[in-house]
């Protein structure tokens, strides 16, 4: 053996000692960056703070593999955050917001561990329908169809999954209510259209305590727009 080859050996013998015999651990940035964002997250959730919020949407995400969910994961908060930064009252930032939400509900979809979890995917698809809800007002008459489409194509893929029934059944019903209520029925069926929506509430049963509070407050918006038209 020659002192070179020696030498070398003895300072890999040396380095594997000081490291406790295995090569220094390198943290994936993209498991660095969730942790950073889901503590955002929570701390969003427990002040009420937009802070957390416009630093989760100003995340640069560069993270494509389904080998496990951290991609999901990444895109899926940065949706959660875009969704609720588009009532600000800025109409560019709003718009971006809404854009935002829809592309990374996508995105998250996409990166989804090939098989899925249920509640996973159940999760993005009903973020992904809210986030097509909040951008149909806004459609052009050129897109409305087309975005329609999509709130379309989602309902049916939540109505396809395990837990996904309810969640189906509450925006088919505030849809159909929001229709009603903003005259885009006919005068005749405007009644007969709440009166479809609030009977698709009454039977949905679901265990999410959030769908559960969405599911009362929209029947009771029916219930006192009924009342004002004299439906019965």
């Amino acid at each position: 053996m020659s002192a070179k080859t020696f030498a070398c050996g003895a300072a890999l013998v040396w380095l594997a000692a000081c490291s406790g015999g295995s090569p220094p651990f390198v943290q994936n940035p993209s498991v660095t960056q969730l942790d950073r964002m889901e503590n955002a997250n929570q701390s969003a959730r427990q002040t009420g703070e937009r802070a957390p919020l416009r630093s989760m949407a100003a995340e640069q995400i560069d993270c494509t593999s389904r080998a496990d969910a951290v991609c999901e994961r990444l895109f899926g908060l940065r949706a959660s955050a875009c969704a609720q930064l588009t009532n600000t009252g800025d109409a560019p930032k709003d718009a971006a917001a809404r854009q935002c939400a829809v592309s990374d509900y996508e995105q998250a979809i996409r990166l989804l561990p090939d098989p899925p979890k249920d509640t996973d995917r159940t999760a993005l698809l009903s973020g992904l329908a809210d986030a097509l809800k909040t951008m149909r007002p806004y459609a052009s008459p050129a897109n409305a169809a087309a975005l329609q489409s999509r709130f379309d194509d989602t309902l049916g893929k939540l109505q396809a999954q395990p837990d996904g029934q309810p969640y189906a059944a509450y925006f088919r019903a505030d849809a159909d209510a929001t229709r009603a209520m903003n005259g885009l029925v006919a005068p005749a069926q405007v009644c007969p259209t709440l009166t479809g929506a609030r009977s698709q509430l009454a039977t949905t049963r679901t265990a999410s305590a959030e769908l559960s509070a969405r599911i009362e407050r929209l029947s009771k918006s029916i219930d006192t727009f009924s009342a004002a038209k004299g439906c019965t």
